[in-house]
């Protein structure tokens, strides 16, 4: 097996099981926050939006400093980082008893974590471009199989033993992930020189300033931003509203019937994310962005109009399969667009710009509920969906791909003509006697 697959696959375990760790826990923070004492629903909800909003901030604060870590440091290091100490600050998270103990960790689990955009920016360093789609579909399904996963675990465990259990199951997997990186990856990473009379402050804003100005990325990560704020609008206010639409029934819990609506959509994304990245290795990246842009719009338009919790459960499914795909196709764009020795830094960049949209949804869908209903909170989630298709597909990420594809053909250009001029200077191989 060549190198590169080989830490793909470890790359998958790991994320699979970080992400199943991580997972397990978000859903269930209005249940655990009421184990802590926060009993009224709408300062549950505020609570809850707010913990993840914070927790979205620092991470957008840290994300380009990790990014511009990795390049100088390598991106095993990073993914080691962000999965280690995901262990111990979960780990801590099953021991609070008081309310602001468990926003704390949440900020820090924001500020030293994400493992999601390190291992992005290891595996677009070490995989051919050819099947760069392919490559980040398998990691986006490793994130899609772990949020599968871990709700429908944390469920159980909940509905079992307690909410606090979720938490310690939660760290021993961010554990084994992080054992999986530091003895299955191997990186031939090669520090770059340093730049003389450059402050790290100075690297930061430098490095930041070069990448953001690359042709493309700063309309990607938009994309990636509006998306992701998508992904958690609804993130505070789903255990609560399935609440009141009451569980899917067959005689399971409330926490049960959340973790199969998130494992559902999640592994309906899985699917989709594999199979959307080989297509969209072979079709194009942007067409296949396009298509999936505007399925998932109106998938998400009727969420809005469930009377039963299984109706929601369906729902969820079948926009999962359009989400899905849209991470590895823009991720792989994002690749087509950013120097190889760069992508660290410009994955951090693009984390710290989505990280914003991911902080901004948990807060506006935990205010929309709480002021209106959670029916609100769907409808702006599919109007999101459907403006960003229309920006997609008429904005400026049309014209990257237009930009990218005159690259291509002056690139195609500039070999044959170097072809054509070996030709020419090639010396006569006939031996005239």
């Amino acid at each position: 097996m060549i190198n590169w697959q080989r830490n793909l696959y470890a790359s998958w375990a790991a994320q699979m099981l970080a992400l199943v760790g991580f997972s397990a826990t978000i859903p269930f923070l209005p249940l655990f926050l009421q184990d802590l004492g926060v009993k009224d629903p709408a300062t549950n909800i505020l609570l809850t939006g707010l913990m993840t909003t914070v927790s979205f901030v620092a991470m957008a604060v840290m994300a380009p400093i990790w990014g511009i870590l990795s390049d100088q440091y390598g991106r095993k290091t990073m993914v080691f980082r962000a999965m280690f100490t995901g262990f111990i600050i979960v780990g801590l998270m099953g021991f609070t008893d008081q309310v602001w103990q468990l926003v704390f960790l949440r900020i820090l689990q924001g500020a030293f974590t994400g493992s999601i955009s390190a291992s992005t920016a290891f595996v677009a360093s070490i995989v051919p471009q050819e099947k760069m789609g392919f490559a980040l579909g398998l990691m986006q399904t490793a994130v899609y199989a772990g949020i599968s996963i871990g709700p429908l675990l944390g469920g159980v465990v909940g509905d079992s033993l307690g909410h606090r259990y979720i938490f310690l199951i939660t760290a021993v997997m961010l554990l084994i992930a992080s054992a999986i990186v530091w003895f299955m990856i191997h990186e031939d990473f090669v520090r770059p020189e340093r730049k003389e009379n450059r402050s790290f402050g100075q690297a930061i804003f430098g490095d930041i300033g070069s990448v953001s100005r690359l042709p493309g990325l700063m309309a990607m990560a938009t994309v990636l931003a509006v998306l992701q704020l998508s992904n958690v609008l609804i993130s505070p206010i789903l255990t609560i509203f399935v609440q009141q639409l009451g569980s899917i029934g067959l005689g399971i819990g409330i926490s049960t019937s959340v973790g199969l609506i998130g494992a559902g959509a999640g592994l309906a994304s899985a699917v989709s994310s594999v199979v959307g990245g080989r297509v969209s290795d072979r079709y194009g990246h942007y067409r296949v962005l396009v298509v999936l842009a505007v399925g998932a719009g109106l998938t998400h338009l009727p969420q809005a109009f469930v009377t039963d919790t299984f109706q929601l459960f369906l729902l969820r499914c079948l926009s999962g399969l359009f989400v899905g795909g849209m991470l590895p196709s823009a991720n792989a764009i994002i690749s087509q667009v950013t120097p190889r020795d760069k992508r660290g830094t410009a994955y951090g960049f693009v984390n710290m710009i989505a990280s914003l949209g991911l902080a901004i949804g948990p807060i506006s869908g935990a205010v929309m509920t709480a002021v209106i209903n959670p029916q609100i909170a769907f409808l702006a989630n599919a109007l999101i969906l459907i403006v960003l298709a229309f920006w997609i597909g008429f904005g400026p990420p049309r014209r990257v791909m237009a930009f990218l594809v005159r690259a291509e053909i002056d690139n195609q250009k500039a070999k044959i003509i170097e072809i054509q001029k070996s030709k020419i200077e090639e010396p006569s191989t006939f031996n005239l006697k």
